[in-house]
């Protein structure tokens, strides 16, 4: 019996797990997309200069752990909105002060953060798809709550 070649292999194991490449990519970039507009509803100005999008400035999406990390990537507490000036001015270039700022704004939910960076088991994309939705659609909800009464 003739070996298969070690890529068609991998390409038939994707196949029978019922993940692609294509379609790992296409979670990513969806979980993304909610965890951006979650950070949005959430930080309507630059959370360093408490500046609003409105007078003129780009806002980030900014994670303080690197968004490589898939265990923290959509982690509310890991991202935030940033001008773009104050991100890569302040966030990038003074890491020492972000660190403290991070430290002081998230309290004990710090060493979870970093608890959770190191985590070495596999994530689950839908899960995180599914919680992320949640999230958003209790704050669509709760901001309306008041129209409810």
């Amino acid at each position: 019996m003739k070996k298969k070649p070690r890529r068609q292999l991998k390409k038939i194991f994707l196949n029978i797990k019922g993940s692609t490449k294509k379609d790992r990519e296409k979670q990513i970039k969806t979980n993304d997309d909610l965890c951006r507009e979650i950070c949005r509803k959430r930080d309507k100005v630059c959370v360093h200069c408490f500046r609003s999008p409105k007078e003129g400035r780009q806002m980030d999406w900014v994670h303080y752990i690197t968004r490589s990390n898939h265990h923290v990537r959509w982690n509310l507490d890991n991202t935030m909105m940033m001008h773009n000036g104050c991100h890569t001015g302040w966030a990038h270039k003074h890491h020492e002060q972000f660190t403290a700022f991070m430290m002081h704004k998230l309290k004990d939910r710090y060493w979870l953060l970093i608890k959770a960076r190191n985590d070495t088991s596999k994530l689950d994309l839908k899960a995180t798809e599914f919680c992320l939705r949640r999230t958003l659609n209790n704050m669509t909800f709760s901001n309306h709550s008041d129209l409810i009464r």
